[in-house]
């Protein structure tokens, strides 16, 4: 129980820093970005970023809902080990972990709570107060993170191509026109 705990909290930190990036990347200035480190050897690398922006922001938010999930599965885990029920004659499976509807529901309620708070809350104080040289420490490590979750580009390309054709339609079709011309 005590271990799940743990899990818990350390996965608290790379899902906040993840959180906080996919909005840093979604609102810095990619121009204020690239005269920052301009003459640098991360010049290259600001660069590759201005052309895959969006891809970038894709691979950081599939990492954070892993990290956020991880996180949830950790609380429910350490929820799952209710003393009072074993106490109570209730006998645990064979794996020693008995989850209970009360502790489904507090798993719940803590877990929300958790993310809520530090993929969030707090993700966003630090990408307004420090984004920019946050998305500039990390555009290696987002670089990778990108290359690595590059088969599941046709997967968002198809899915933004179906979203962005009926969006696109004209009234007469009956569709809400959601762009201006």
């Amino acid at each position: 129980m005590m271990l799940a705990w743990l899990v818990a909290a350390l996965l608290l930190i790379p899902a906040t820093w993840m959180a906080a990036l996919t909005q840093a990347v979604r609102s810095i200035s990619r121009s204020s970005l690239a005269s920052r480190l301009a003459g640098t050897s991360r010049e290259q690398t600001v660069a590759w970023f201005v052309d895959q922006v969006e891809a970038a922001e894709v691979s950081l938010a599939f990492l954070r809902t892993l990290l956020r999930i991880a996180i949830v599965a950790s609380v429910v885990v350490a929820f799952g080990q209710a003393p009072a029920a074993i106490a109570g004659g209730e006998t645990p499976p064979a794996d020693g972990v008995l989850l209970t509807p009360g502790s489904l529901v507090a798993a719940f309620l803590v877990s929300a709570a958790l993310v809520w708070f530090s993929t969030v809350v707090l993700a966003a104080a630090l990408a307004r107060s420090a984004g920019e040289p946050l998305v500039a420490a990390s555009l290696r490590w987002i670089r990778v993170l990108t290359a690595v979750l590059t088969p599941f580009r046709p997967v968002v390309r198809i899915t933004h191509e179906s979203v962005r054709r009926p969006a696109a339609a004209p009234r007469s079709s009956g569709a809400v026109r959601l762009r201006p011309r």
